[in-house]
């Protein structure tokens, strides 16, 4: 009846949101790192194999992964949080750095992301690290991003802003 059709829906779209992260998986895999490495296969036979096992090996990866999520503690939307969306505030920092600061060197960019990342899974994951294996986290999840993002733009604008100066001034001395 009509809860049969309920259930089958709420597969379809599951299914379908699967199908769509592991077909981007495959893509960027190889795109990013085949094709560009020049390790993708010569013909197109060869190229659509190797998209087909890689899709079937990230599916499965993806499949087993999700069967695990029940013995996780935390809710869903803190655990995903605080996987997912690690690394996202170096991204928008590395960003930032390009466009908006003019100083900016690779070397405090780097330094930011680091430190950024770090302060990132200190949040993240600040219960089992500072208090016990099955402690809850002192710190919400919410802070993990306006953290990081303070933490990579003062540390990357500061190391700049010194390499920035300390290159100045070795130009003028040699000038």
């Amino acid at each position: 009846g009509i809860s049969g059709c309920v259930v089958s829906a709420m597969f379809a779209a599951a299914m379908s949101s699967i199908d769509s992260g592991v077909n981007s998986i495959t893509a960027v895999v190889m795109t990013d790192f085949l094709d560009r490495f020049d390790k993708s296969p010569r013909t197109e036979k060869g190229h659509v194999f190797t998209a087909r096992l890689l899709a079937f090996g990230i599916g499965t990866i993806v499949v087993l992964s999700s069967s695990v999520m029940g013995s996780i503690p935390g809710n869903i939307t803190a655990v995903t949080n605080k996987t997912a969306n690690l690394l996202t505030t170096p991204i928008f920092c590395l960003f930032f750095f390009a466009l908006f600061v003019p100083y900016s060197r690779p070397a405090g960019v780097i330094v930011g992301a680091i430190l950024g990342t770090t302060t990132a899974v200190l949040i993240a994951f600040s219960g089992p690290i500072f208090m016990g294996p099955n402690e809850p986290d002192p710190i919400s999840f919410q802070w993990i991003a306006p953290a990081a993002v303070t933490v990579n733009i003062a540390s990357g604008c500061l190391v700049s802003y010194l390499i920035a100066s300390y290159q100045r001034s070795n130009k003028s001395a040699h000038s």
